[in-house]
């Protein structure tokens, strides 16, 4: 037996009431006048003996009447076999998590899953009476709305269940488990049920066992469980795109990778893959994926325009389609705008070399410069990439205008000069993370020569891809070498910087010391190269290296390569606003319905966030009526992946939230669910039994009480003589 209000229990302290009573009556001495024969007649020792049995009497019942009374208000119940011979039926409580996850649109010989969840869950709903209640959780809602409250009216909640339908969004049986303990927290009922019904795949839960045990659930729940099992076919899925870290422009070939996944029984041979841009399809290749294995396709792109350009990867029709298509963005910048301080003379070989470059239409580099004491941060709205040339002399201000840029995701050329000795670099530049300078002195080459020149180019890197055409052997001979095609400068003094962890030195000079080195520094990247571009140390800008090298450096630093933020169905995007002019956001999905987004701060920024993002695609944030950023959804990989978690994993789980394994129970077909869920449920609540014995006993002790009343008053009707 249980009790559903055990705090009442205290209350039977008071059944010492009745007994500390009798105890202290039989103390009290008590003067009743009376004539001397006649009183005394009356006092036979049979009646003495009757007064007493009846005090002892209504001691029993008064005490009994007061366990009774508390009892009831325990609300004790009984479990077991002979639980439906008194009493009324406990009444029940009911969540049941009903999987609308993409992969339920998966079929077997009953047909589609999802809608043998949704007649499951009928099925359930019609197992409870009046006075149950339940809810009826979609697993999509999970995390993203208020967990509905246990409704008594269940014609509200069977229409519910009737009404869900299949998501693209992902969540996790572990989040919807959590959510069902929530909800059943307030129930007061005695049965209280969990229905898991789902596909139960392996990746919606944590089959660590060193997970630290949570135990939400009360140790009464019990979960009732009816895996549905997709039929073995094949299925692919584009599990996953990217854009490589490179420069990106109008007229350049643009990589993209491709990752196809084999989740089926059986292997992918010649499986189409195809890339679309826009509207047009622009690629297509075929594919063979071991099953089990995933491979990667790569494709070749030829952006004609620039600003944002979308499109889909795209895998022939399998046995599941949602997952046969991920979609992409990617930016083309129109025009970089560069900003060039330092002294004129310092800056005529660089400003040769970029206007000699944006003769190329394909560039669109804007040249603008200033001198050290123009600099401001006023002068770097607007701008993409900004050169510091020996830079000093520059301000306190100024340096922290430099610091604010990169942080925001500009990107800056650092080239030193006489003015940027190692103590002022240290001083001014050390706190903005820059790499460190150990000194500015004269090159020994080796072999008694007096200059240094390139040893190692990482040709990998992307100011270095295609800029070299050498045939592919050459390409291998020459590894990460300075190799053929370079004409490598004869540098006679430099600067000694001690490049960080996280930085990576591109170019590397013949005694091993760096000469361009690449590092992020918050959102935005710095190029730090070991020379001015002046004759002084060098003759670099006399090279032919240095016009491309210029170019595509600037290129480079003006790529904002930050991976997009990893989006799926039903997930919340906060888009930070750059642009301080904006002042109306918009929000354009996939369908092309547009919603309007309120501005908010965010630290020194204002941002937007945008919530419905239930429907894959591409979804389009404008401000003030022009692009901002392209946004893509993509549907969560963890949903094509059929693998159901094992029994012994899913007790494991269960067990680690609070529902002990044998409190679980294991449906295998629809059809079942009625037996197995009236032989598990069971408990009567004897609260009523209770109340009835209790006024039961409260009218023997009134008769009892009335009887002794009368025996006690022996002069009552009558007169003493």
């Amino acid at each position: 037996m249980t009790f559903l209000n055990p705090l009442a229990l205290f209350g039977l302290l008071a059944a010492a009431i009745p007994v500390l009573l009798h105890i202290l009556n039989l103390r009290r001495l008590r003067t009743i006048e009376f004539s001397t024969l006649s009183f005394l007649k009356e006092l036979q020792r049979t009646r003495i003996r009757r007064v007493k049995i009846r005090q002892i009497l209504l001691l029993i019942l008064r005490t009994l009447l007061i366990i009774a009374v508390v009892l009831a208000f325990a609300r004790p119940t009984l479990r077991g076999s002979l639980s439906g011979l008194v009493g009324s039926q406990a009444r029940t409580s009911a969540v049941i998590l009903l999987d609308d996850t993409p992969s339920m649109t998966a079929r077997n010989e009953t047909g589609e899953l999802f809608l043998q969840a949704r007649s499951a869950a009928q099925t359930v709903l019609g197992l409870l009476a009046d006075g149950d209640d339940a809810a009826v959780v979609p697993l999509s809602t999970v995390g993203r709305q208020e967990p509905p409250p246990l409704q008594r009216d269940l014609s509200l909640v069977r229409r519910t269940a009737a009404s869900a339908e299949v998501t693209d969004i992902h969540r996790t049986l572990e989040d919807g488990l959590r959510t069902a303990a929530h909800i059943l927290h307030g129930s007061r009922n005695v049965n209280r049920e969990v229905y898991l019904l789902s596909d139960l795949q392996a990746t919606g839960v944590t089959t660590n066992r060193s997970t630290r045990a949570e135990a939400i659930f009360d140790p009464a729940v019990r979960a009732f469980v009816l895996p549905l099992v997709a039929a073995p076919g094949a299925n692919g899925s584009v599990e996953n795109v990217e854009i490589p870290s490179a420069i990106r422009q109008r007229g350049r070939p643009l990589t993209l990778r491709a990752v196809v996944r084999d989740h089926g029984d059986r292997p992918l041979k010649d499986h189409v893959v195809s890339v679309t841009l826009g509207n047009s399809r622009v690629a297509e290749r075929a594919v063979d994926v071991p099953e089990g294995t995933s491979a990667r396709v790569e494709f070749m792109l030829l952006p004609q325009q620039s600003g944002w350009l979308t499109g889909a990867v795209d895998l022939e029709s399998d046995g599941l389609d949602f997952d046969n298509r991920a979609f992409f963005a990617v930016f083309i910048p129109p025009s970089i705008h560069l900003l060039a301080a330092g002294a004129p003379d310092a800056l005529r070989f660089l400003r040769l070399a970029i206007r000699s470059q944006s003769a190329d239409s394909t560039s669109g580099l804007v040249w603008t410069e200033t001198t050290p004491a123009g600099f401001s941060a006023r002068a770097l709205r607007g701008i993409d990439v900004l050169f510091l040339v020996d830079p000093g002399d520059l301000r306190p201000d100024q340096i922290r205008a430099v610091g604010d840029f990169l942080q925001s995701g500009g990107g800056v050329i650092l080239f030193p000069g006489p003015a940027t000795t190692p103590d002022v670099y240290r001083r001014k530049y050390g706190p903005l993370g820059f790499p460190r300078m150990e000194a500015v002195s004269p090159t020994g080459g080796r072999k008694g020569e007096s200059f240094l020149e390139f040893r190692r180019i990482d040709r990998q890197h992307p100011v270095f891809q295609n800029m070299f055409e050498t045939s592919d052997e050459n390409q291998r001979a020459a590894g990460s070498s300075a190799g053929p095609g370079v004409e490598s400068p004869r540098i006679e003094q430099r600067a000694r910087f001690v490049p960080s962890a996280s930085a990576t030195v591109v170019i590397a000079l013949s005694d091993g010391s760096p000469f361009m080195i690449d590092q992020k520094v918050g959102r935005g990247r710095l190029l730090t190269f070991a020379v001015p571009p002046t004759t002084q140390w060098s003759d670099l800008p006399t090279r032919g290296i240095f016009p491309p090298l210029m170019d595509r450096a600037a290129l480079y630093a003006a790529q904002e390569d930050d991976p997009a933020p990893t989006v799926r169905p039903g997930d919340d995007v906060v888009v930070e606003i750059r642009q301080p002019a904006v002042t109306s956001v918009t929000a354009i999905d996939p369908a092309g319905h547009s919603d309007i987004l309120a501005l908010f701060q965010r630290g020194l920024s204002r941002a937007v966030r945008l919530r419905d993002t239930q429907q894959p695609g591409v979804y389009r944030i404008t401000g003030n009526g022009k692009t901002i950023e392209d946004i893509c959804v993509n549907v969560d990989p963890a949903e094509s992946d059929p693998t159901p978690v094992s029994a012994r994993d899913l007790l494991t789980v269960l067990g680690r939230l609070g529902i002990d394994r044998s409190h679980v129970r294991r449906i295998d077909r629809t059809d079942e669910i009625p037996r197995a869920v009236t032989e598990a449920r069971y408990g009567t609540e004897l609260w009523r039994v209770f109340l009835i014995v209790a006024l039961l006993l409260a009218l023997a002790e009134l008769a009892i009480a009335r009887e002794s009343a009368r025996d006690d008053n022996p002069l009552k009707g009558g007169t003493a003589s």
